[in-house]
């Protein structure tokens, strides 16, 4: 009892670590944000037609607005604006809507979510955990690993579909394995739900479907099994006929999908396999790189030998634990899968199983000396976990923009533009266009007429850099506003964008073309 509650307690504290050092709201959850509350293609119709707020002065709460809920339920707008502008399917952000409508939407709104859906996971592992081993202390000890590994951590610090994903996955697994001993209408109709709500919250939850119809194929070939098998197969074909009712927009999404996919080469497989490598260990040990990285997926893949042949019964759940983070790895190495596809939560399916792994494989691993080995390796990756966490979390605060001083912001990128203005002070008077069109309208912004918010008043301007060609950009912006105010660089906005402090106009800005730039930024005669 006292090693569970030690775990459960190590579990808390992970969590709320990660939760503390949340400083900035993410790229990603601020999407998430907009696509929850109903807003993403209205968005994309303004920044594609340039209607206001675009290229207009506004306070910072018109652009705020696009990630508040101003209508309740609009269910069917999510789905819709998903399908045309993303790449996700719409469970997980409906979900979220009635989340923030209960609580609101704050940065906290989402990781709060995945904290409650961790909570619900492990209550349904254990569940699970309990009727395959029949005790009390595994079932904790599986439930307890898979709360403490450092990719679950992570996880809920992320306004994403991985924690619904893998407590559906758990809820899937959980309802295969009723319907392998008794196939009754009520567990296959479980097993098609599941299957559905799993599919219409992360397309990759196929890879664990597929897994589970390669166990009910294998079971076909058995005279005691066919008949559950056969009706299991069913069950997912059922399933896919209603997630493929429910996506109309499947094709446009994949075809999205594919377009940004990045081209397969040599030098790209060598750098996904450094990522991949540097990073896949992490689900068990924070921070560890090199020789110990590649060890724990050794350690890992052994686990797996010595619990496939300690539990037969248990057979299902260790080819899960390989196959499905075995495909997303190949996926990821063919250039199939997003470039960010090597972290480990994107594996969130997967890691409900590995937790499996080392409790399986106790019945053989506790006759040799590597029990200690193995308590010993929990207990300093337990060190590892909350000292990696204990730094973020005392991490200083970053950077924001200033109040009152107007901001001038020159990317229209949903992830980008929301995100600097996700903690700006409403009323903050705020101009946002694209380079060019910052570059055509100056007279809006650099020397402003009489009645703008810009007049007579310094300004901070926001960058982001990503490509090339928005860096001379942002140089060909940087020369239009010396030629009129005096430039000085200011702290990054929390490794978002660039931030320039432009003084007021002057007329010892005005200066010919042939400048050169101070340490400061600040513009002087050229010689």
């Amino acid at each position: 009892m006292t090693a569970i509650v030690a775990v459960v307690c190590l579990a808390v504290v992970l969590h709320g670590l990660q939760l503390a050092s949340l400083r900035r709201i993410s790229h990603d959850d601020t999407i998430s944000f907009l696509a929850a509350t109903g807003h993403q293609g209205e968005y994309q119709r303004v920044v594609d037609s340039g209607l206001a707020p675009v290229a207009r002065w506004v306070p910072a709460s018109r652009w705020q607005a696009f990630t508040q809920i101003e209508r309740p339920l609009p269910l069917l707008t999510i789905a819709r604006d998903l399908g045309h502008h993303d790449i996700h399917p719409p469970v997980y952000f409906w979900l979220l809507h009635v989340w923030s409508l209960l609580v609101g939407v704050y940065q906290w709104t989402g990781p709060a979510l995945n904290v409650l859906l961790h909570a619900l996971t492990a209550v349904v592992l254990w569940r699970l955990a309990h009727r395959i081993f029949g005790a009390t202390l595994p079932a904790s000890a599986v439930a307890g690993i898979w709360l403490t590994l450092p990719a679950v951590v992570e996880t809920a610090a992320s306004t994403r579909q991985y924690s619904l994903a893998a407590l559906l996955s758990v809820l899937l697994v959980s309802a295969f394995l009723r319907a392998c001993d008794a196939p009754t209408p009520r567990t296959l109709l479980a097993v098609s739900a599941w299957t559905t709500l799993g599919m219409l919250t992360l397309y990759t939850f196929g890879l664990l479907v597929a897994g589970l119809g390669i166990v009910a194929l294998a079971d076909v070939g058995s005279p005691v099994r066919q008949r559950s098998a056969l009706r299991q197969l069913g069950a997912f074909a059922v399933a896919g006929v209603v997630f493929l009712a429910a996506q109309p927009w499947l094709g446009e999404a994949l075809a999205r999908q594919r377009a940004q996919a990045e081209p397969f080469s040599v030098a790209r497989l060598a750098l996904r396999t450094r990522l991949l490598l540097g990073e896949l260990p992490q689900f068990a040990v924070a921070d560890i790189a090199g020789l110990p990285a590649i060890a724990v997926l050794i350690v890992t893949v052994v686990l797996a030998v010595f619990a496939w042949r300690a539990h037969p019964a248990a057979r299902p759940i260790v080819w899960l634990a390989v196959w499905v983070p075995a495909v997303m790895a190949v996926l990821y190495l063919a250039a199939i899968s997003p470039g960010a596809a090597y972290q480990a939560r994107y594996f969130s399916i997967a890691l409900p199983w590995v937790a499996f792994l080392p409790v399986l494989a106790w019945p053989i691993l506790q006759v040799r000396p590597a029990v200690l080995a193995a308590t010993a390796v929990f207990a300093v990756a337990a060190i590892f976990n909350v000292s990696a966490a204990l730094r973020a979390a005392t991490a200083p605060p970053a950077a924001t923009l200033e109040g009152p001083r107007p901001a001038v912001l020159d990317n229209l990128a949903r992830g980008v533009l929301l995100r600097i203005l996700w903690d700006a002070p409403p009323d903050l008077p705020v101009y946002a266009a694209d380079q060019a069109s910052l570059l055509a309208t100056t007279d809006r912004w650099l020397r402003c007429d009489d009645g703008l918010p810009c007049h007579d008043q310094p300004l901070t301007l926001a960058t982001q850099v990503q490509y090339e060609a928005t860096q001379r950009g942002q140089q060909a912006l940087l020369d239009a506003a010396r030629r009129v105010r005096r430039v000085s660089p200011a702290p990054d906005i929390g490794l978002i964008a660039d931030r320039y402090r432009l003084s007021a106009p002057t007329a010892a800005a005005a200066v010919p073309r042939s400048t050169t730039s101070s340490e400061d930024g600040t513009s002087q005669p050229g010689g």
